[in-house]
C-alpha cells in the first residue's frame, strides 16, 4: 500500500512541476536567511521536500555538508523565480549526487546519519496515515536538531490537492513530541507566523 501510495504522491508532484503548480518557495529563501548562521559547518545536514534545490544549493556556496531529498527531483529541472522574493538568488545547478529521490516515510539513510535535519513548506503534504510513520523516520536519522516550517491551511491549484494533512501547528508540536524519545531539540513554527515575522 505504501508503495502505491509513493507512486501516486511522486507522478503528483513530477507533473506539478512540469505544469507550473508547483514552483519556487519563498518560504525556503525566509527559513535560510533564518537558519544559516545557526548551522555548524562541521554538521551533516539534510534539507526534506528540497524541491528545486534553493536552499541546498545556498547552503553548499556556503561550504556546508548538506543534502537534498524530494519525492520527485523533477524540481531540479526547473528553475521559475516567484516574484515575491524580492532578494536576488545566485544562479545555480544542482548536482544530482547530492540529492535522493525518495519518500519521507522510507529513507536509505543511517540512523542519526544527519546532526541537523529540516523541512519547509513539506510535512503537510504527507498523506494522513503516514504521517506517524514520517516523523518516526525523521526522528531516527536526526542526530541533533532539526527545524520544520509547516503550513496549517488547505492548498489546492490548478488540479492538484498539495496539504493533505491541515492541523493546527500544536498538533505537529504534539506528534513530534510524542515520537521524540532520543530528546532531540526540535523547532517547529507555524508557516503564516513565521512569514510574517521574518519575511523582508
Amino acid at each position: 500500500m505504501n508503495e502505491q501510495i509513493y507512486q501516486i504522491e511522486k507522478e503528483k508532484y513530477t507533473n506539478a512541476w512540469k505544469d507550473g503548480a508547483e514552483g519556487r518557495s519563498r518560504t525556503n529563501w525566509v527559513c535560510f536567511n533564518y537558519l544559516k548562521n545557526k548551522l555548524n559547518p562541521n554538521w551533516k545536514i539534510l534539507d526534506i521536500g528540497c524541491g528545486d534545490g534553493m536552499f541546498v544549493e545556498l547552503a553548499i556556496q556556503m561550504g556546508l555538508n548538506i543534502k537534498g531529498m524530494d519525492i520527485t527531483l523533477e524540481g531540479l529541472k526547473q528553475h521559475k523565480p516567484i516574484i515575491k522574493i524580492n532578494q536576488p538568488i545566485p544562479n545555480f545547478a544542482p548536482k544530482i549526487e547530492n540529492y535522493y529521490e525518495v519518500p519521507i516515510w522510507e529513507t536509505p539513510f543511517k540512523d542519526n546519519e544527519f546532526d541537523f535535519v529540516l523541512s519547509s513548506d513539506v510535512l503537510e503534504h504527507i498523506p494522513p496515515n503516514l504521517v506517524d510513520k514520517s516523523i518516526q523516520e525523521i526522528i531516527r536519522i536526526t542526530k541533533s536538531k532539526m527545524f520544520h516550517c509547516i503550513a496549517t491551511f488547505k492548498d489546492n491549484r490548478m488540479k492538484y490537492e498539495f496539504h493533505l494533512t491541515v492541523q493546527p501547528i500544536e498538533w505537529w508540536i504534539n506528534k513530534f513530541r510524542e515520537f521524540n524519545n532520543k530528546n532531540l531539540e526540535i523547532e517547529i513554527v507555524d508557516r503564516k507566523l513565521f512569514l510574517k515575522q521574518y519575511e523582508k
